[in-house]
C-alpha cells in the first residue's frame, strides 16, 4: 500500500510492505469478534478494505482518495504486539497528521 499527499507541488509518499497495513486492519477485526466494536461504528476507511469497496476495490493507479481524519481514527484502535509496529503505526500517524495539518488530500493505492 501506498500512502501520498500533494503540498507545494510535492508529493510526499509513505509506503508500507505487503501485509503491514492488513496486519493492523485485522487487529481490528479482532475487536470486532470480541464485541468491543461493531463494523458500521468503524471509519469508512476501515468498511471499505474489509469489504473490497471503495479504494480497496479501486484499480486506479493514480489511487482513491481517503478521509485523513478516517485513517487516524483507525490508527487510534489498532492493535500492536511489536517494537516494529508500533514504530510503524507512529509514521503513519505523523504522516496521517501532517497531510491533515496542511489541508492535504490523501491518497491510498494497493500496489
Amino acid at each position: 500500500y501506498e500512502f501520498w499527499y500533494v503540498t507545494d507541488r510535492k508529493r510526499m509518499v509513505l509506503s508500507l510492505l505487503p501485509g503491514d497495513l492488513d496486519r493492523f486492519l485485522n487487529s481490528i477485526l479482532e475487536l470486532i469478534n470480541e464485541g468491543q466494536s461493531d463494523l458500521q461504528s468503524l471509519p469508512r476507511f476501515f468498511r471499505d478494505w474489509n469489504e473490497g469497496t471503495g479504494w480497496q476495490d479501486s484499480s486506479n493507479i493514480d489511487g482513491s482518495p481517503v478521509d485523513a481524519k478516517d485513517l487516524i481514527r483507525i490508527f487510534e484502535l489498532v492493535r500492536t504486539n511489536s517494537t516494529r509496529d508500533e514504530e510503524m503505526l507512529s509514521a503513519l500517524k505523523t504522516f496521517v497528521q501532517d497531510a491533515i495539518e496542511k489541508n492535504a488530500d490523501m491518497m491510498v493505492a494497493d500496489l
